[in-house]
């Protein structure tokens, strides 16, 4: 099964927005270790629940727009109304 990982590209233009330009002080706003932003940030890890939650709360940016899905996972809409097929 394909991981989540974490949109590197959002968050580096987050942080870029702020002024954050190095993986240290990433690192440092969102009070996460640098070597955990590095795996993260190069794909080697999955990011857990209270890492997203730091970096989102760092760079207001929502945990949704920080994970990166597997294309064939993507989030599909389920309609209000689905139709009974006669069996």
């Amino acid at each position: 099964m394909p991981r989540i990982r974490l949109h590197a590209n959002r968050l580096r233009d987050k942080a870029r927005e702020v002024g954050d330009e190095s993986n240290d002080a990433i690192a440092q706003r969102a009070g996460v270790a640098g070597s955990t932003l590095s795996r993260l940030l190069t794909g080697r890890t999955t990011p857990s629940t209270d890492t997203l939650v730091a970096l989102s709360d760092a760079y207001g940016i929502t945990v949704d727009d920080l994970l990166q899905r597997p294309e064939h996972e993507q989030v599909t809409t389920v309609p209000a109304h689905v139709e009974r097929v006669p069996a």
